[in-house]
């Protein structure tokens, strides 16, 4: 971060508005609906979490700025994700591991999800966690600057063997 006070900003709220949120009945909650496939209650919370974070933090933010907010909110929740995981092909910004359920996540800064979710698939990103007995799902997400939260999103599920099951698109309204 570029100086002490921007730092200080982004430490202060980390601890305001996230702490309160690693509790047990929370933790289990985002897993279920991840294990149901739905990660729009997932990026909901995200985007109410980066609508809290003081201006200054995002003063001269790049996708690695976005990125590590999003990897401290994830912890937050009680995940324990795992950043930029190699691949013979690249480098995956986020995998999230539920029970059933392996999340990769792609993410942009000031481009779409459309050309993040490509990426996944262009890369192979999640042939690595086929044949694991665990469904998959990719979630390609853009990050705005001018809005300095998540422009928008979109995924899919994959089956274990990694062929597409279903499009998951944000809610309504979302």
């Amino acid at each position: 971060l570029p100086n002490e006070e921007v730092r200080s900003a982004f430490i202060n709220s980390l601890v305001q508005n996230f702490s309160p949120i690693a509790n047990l009945r929370s933790s289990e909650e985002f897993v279920n609906v991840l294990e149901k496939h739905q990660p729009s209650l997932l990026f909901k919370h995200i985007e109410r979490g980066l609508s809290s974070f003081a201006y200054q933090v995002f003063v001269d933010a790049q996708e690695k700025t976005y990125q590590a907010m999003l990897l401290s909110m994830l912890y937050g929740m009680g995940f324990d994700p795992l950043s930029e995981r190699a691949t013979n092909t690249g480098r995956i910004d986020v995998v999230l591991e539920v029970p059933k359920t392996t999340y990769i996540l792609e993410l942009k800064l000031n481009d779409s999800a459309a050309n993040a979710l490509k990426q996944i698939h262009e890369k192979g990103y999640y042939k690595p966690f086929t044949g694991k007995g665990k469904q998959i799902v990719v979630i390609g997400a853009n990050f705005s600057s001018e809005l300095r939260n998540i422009s928008d999103w979109k995924g899919e599920l994959l089956s274990e063997s990694g062929e597409k099951v279903q499009d998951l698109l944000p809610s309504e309204g979302e």
